[in-house]
């Protein structure tokens, strides 16, 4: 089994939504299933980038939109 709370909700319950965003343009939904997606494709392009966990980095805007599809 998963060891973080997002996996584990993404595997129990991944059509349930995880974020709304509802700013200006329109609303946005992701599921658990496609926030984990999103996290993991994140999470490997900062491991590509030689960015390691715990060490500092910055990224924006703060935004679901900004995101790569």
């Amino acid at each position: 089994m998963a060891d973080d709370i997002l996996s584990i909700y993404a595997q129990s319950q991944p059509d349930k939504p995880a974020v709304i965003d509802d700013k200006r343009t329109g609303r946005r939904r992701w599921t658990y299933a496609e926030l984990e997606a999103q996290a993991n494709r994140i999470g490997n392009l900062l491991l590509s980038l030689e960015i390691s966990p715990g060490r500092k980095s910055v990224v924006r805007p703060n935004s679901p939109r900004s995101s790569p599809s």
